[in-house]
C-alpha cells in the first residue's frame, strides 16, 4: 500500500519500481485527495492497470493530512480482506532492488517473532545517528532500539487488529501504543527500499516554506534512486551482521550531481540542525560530513564502497 499526495512523479516513479521490483504484489494507492491535476491524470491511469488499485480518501487536515486517518483505515481494509501482512510505502520512496523474495522473507520472521508487530525494510541514513539499532540474535534481524512502529514497512495485521493496536499521530506515538500492548519492532537485515532525494513535503496539505531541490514538477528535477546491481546485492547480503547497511553506501541517485549526504536530507536548513542536535548530544557522527559534489556528469553507475568513508 502506498500513501500519496500532490506529488504525481514521485508517485509515478514508486509504481515504476514496484512494477520492476515486486509485481508479484497487488498495489493499493491511496490517495489524499490531491487536487494536482497531473496527480488526478495518473491516478485514473493507474486504475485501467491490473493489479493496482487506487483509492481516495478524504482524510482530516492534520499536520500530515489525513495521513494516518488513510493508514489506519487500509489496516481496516487489510483486514477484512483477510490480509496477514500489509507493507506501507510513502508516495516519495523507491524499491531499489529486487525483492519479491525477501519480502516473503521478512514476512515469515515477523510470524515467528511472537511480539513482533512491525519491520522496518527501508535503508537507514548516516543522519539516524540516534536510532541506531541492536543486533538481535532472533531470526537475523536488528532489534528496533526507539520507534518500534514507523510510518513505513511490513506490519502483521492480524496481530495489530486482534490487540486493538491502531496508527496515532506520529511515529513516537504509534511506538508508545506498540510496547503498551507488548510489541516490538524490528529492522530487517537486508533492506529493500529507500527514500528518494530532495522529496517535496507538505504540513497540512501545503508545501513546507524551505522547498528542496525537488520541487520543480518537471520529471527531469525529480531524484531517483538507480537500481541496485546483482553484484551489489551479493555484496549487500554477504556482509557480516555487525556492519548496518546504510543508505549512502548502497544507493545513488539516477539522475543527480550531489553525493552523500545531500541526497538524502530534505533540505540544507534540516541536514544543519541535525549536526548541531547530534553535537549537543555528544554523537556527532563523522559519517554526516558533507562530501563534494561529483564530477562534471551525473553518477550513473558507480562502484560499490563498503568501507565506512573517512
Amino acid at each position: 500500500m502506498v500513501f500519496t499526495f500532490n506529488r504525481p512523479n514521485y508517485l509515478k516513479n514508486f509504481v515504476r519500481s514496484h512494477q520492476e521490483c515486486a509485481p508479484e504484489f497487488n498495489l493499493l494507492i491511496i490517495d489524499d485527495a490531491s487536487t494536482d491535476p497531473d496527480q488526478i491524470k495518473i491516478l485514473d491511469d493507474f486504475r485501467k492497470q491490473d493489479g493496482i488499485e487506487v483509492m481516495t480518501a478524504y482524510g482530516a487536515s492534520h499536520r500530515h493530512g489525513g495521513l494516518y486517518q488513510n493508514m489506519n483505515e487500509a489496516l481496516a481494509i487489510a483486514g477484512r480482506r483477510g490480509y496477514q501482512f500489509m507493507n506501507l510505502f510513502q508516495d516519495d520512496m523507491q524499491i531499489v532492488r529486487p525483492a519479491t523474495d525477501d519480502i516473503l522473507k521478512a514476512c515469515g520472521i515477523l510470524d515467528m517473532i511472537k511480539h513482533g508487530l512491525h519491520i522496518n525494510l527501508t535503508f537507514r541514513k548516516y543522519l539516524d545517528v540516534k536510532n541506531e539499532p541492536k543486533i538481535c540474535d532472533v531470526a537475523n534481524v536488528y532489534r528496533s532500539q526507539n520507534l518500534q512502529v514507523s510510518d513505513t514497512g511490513l506490519i502483521h495485521v492480524k496481530r495489530a487488529i486482534s490487540s486493538g493496536f491502531i496508527f496515532q499521530e506520529s511515529e513516537r506515538a504509534h511506538s508508545a501504543l506498540a510496547v503498551q500492548l507488548g510489541f516490538k519492532g524490528y529492522v530487517f537485515r537486508d533492506p529493500v527500499c529507500a527514500f528518494v532525494p530532495w522529496p517535496i513535503f507538505y504540513r497540512n496539505k501545503k508545501k513546507t516554506k524551505i522547498a528542496p531541490l525537488g520541487t520543480i514538477r518537471k520529471t527531469s528535477n525529480v531524484k531517483f534512486i538507480r537500481t541496485i546491481s546483482p553484484d551489489e546485492i551479493i555484496s549487500l547480503k554477504a556482509r557480516d551482521i555487525k556492519t548496518l547497511p546504510y543508505m549512502e553506501e548502497w544507493c545513488r541517485p539516477a539522475n543527480s550531481y550531489w553525493l552523500a549526504p545531500y541526497n538524502y536530507t530534505n533540505s540544507l536548513r534540516d541536514w544543519g540542525k541535525r549536526i548541531v542536535r547530534s553535537a549537543m548530544d555528544g554523537k556527532l557522527n563523522w559519517r554526516i560530513i558533507p562530501h563534494l559534489i561529483s564530477p562534471s556528469t551525473p553518477v550513473q553507475t558507480p562502484k560499490l564502497e563498503l568501507k565506512r568513508h573517512d
